[in-house]
């Protein structure tokens, strides 16, 4: 634990100190909530992707619907909550694709990614902060975004190919504990 330079409802910022090896070390650290992602796959195999604005960079982006996990929920029912709130989408079946840390450098978050399936339309319910459309593309066409550079957010990159590279018809999924 280090010492708080600010805090928000969002994340925390410290300065901490550790010792290793016998060498000391300064470092700023970010706590943040975990997060969920999620890949959702339409009955005919293309993607549900979304065009959201981000404030930070001052453009939209293509990513896949994502958020924090609030406190005292599970990451499969952030990824369902989320899901449908920017999407406007349920999904009847859900599985872990992958988890990771984003940022390990200066981030403590640590994030699950789903793949969901038997979508069914319901409404979305946008935060107040959110701008965002929904888009569907087929499989081949969201990896020439990704080759292009038309699709920007790591999660999403990541997520594509990773649900292209081990999680297709023609290969077993991968059973992730």
């Amino acid at each position: 634990m280090g010492r708080a330079l600010y805090r928000s409802k969002m994340f925390d910022v410290e300065k901490c100190v550790t010792r290793i090896a016998g060498r000391k070390f300064s470092f700023d650290l970010i706590r943040s909530a975990n997060t969920v992602g999620i890949v959702p796959i339409a009955d005919d195999g293309s993607i549900i992707l979304e065009m959201q604005y981000r404030y930070v960079v001052g453009k939209y982006l293509y990513e896949i619907p994502a958020g924090h996990i609030d406190k005292g929920e599970s990451p499969e029912h952030a990824a369902r909550r989320e899901l449908e709130e920017e999407t406007g989408y349920r999904a009847k079946h859900m599985r872990v694709l992958f988890r990771c840390y984003p940022s390990p450098g200066i981030k403590t978050e640590y994030a699950t990614y789903y793949v969901a399936h038997g979508l069914v339309k319901t409404a979305a319910h946008l935060d107040r902060d959110e701008v965002i459309a929904t888009i569907k593309v087929s499989l081949a066409t969201a990896l020439k975004m990704i080759r292009k550079n038309q699709i920007k957010d790591n999660k999403t990159i990541a997520s594509i190919l990773f649900y292209t590279s081990f999680s297709t018809k023609r290969r077993r999924p991968l059973a992730l504990s």
